[in-house]
């Protein structure tokens, strides 16, 4: 009678073909993810840039970065956070959230 199962080279082939696959998908992946929060980090720059104009617009005044980003008028669900825990900040004093590095 014959065994049925697999051999230790039937698996450790699986097991290499496994690692190759994941070494090449894993750095894609890490990339992807860096590349989507830079892109909403972006986003969120230029959305609290636009309502700081809007506000401009509509008062007369710019105001603070602090006053606008906890006005509910503006912002009625939160101001956006960035996705790498990086508070916005008005560094140039000119009423505009700069880019950050990351």
């Amino acid at each position: 009678m014959k065994k049925k199962g697999f051999t230790l080279i039937e698996i450790m082939i699986v097991v290499a073909i496994i690692g190759i696959l994941a070494a090449i998908a894993l750095p894609r992946y890490v990339q992807t993810s860096n590349d989507a929060k830079i892109k909403a980090d972006n986003a969120n720059i230029a959305n609290i840039n636009a309502q700081w104009e809007t506000k401009y617009v509509s008062t007369g005044a710019y105001g603070t970065l602090a006053a606008l980003t906890g006005s509910t008028t503006y912002f009625p669900d939160g101001a956006p956070t960035c996705p790498f825990g990086t508070a916005y900040a008005d560094a140039g004093g000119d009423s505009r959230v700069d880019a950050h590095a990351h």
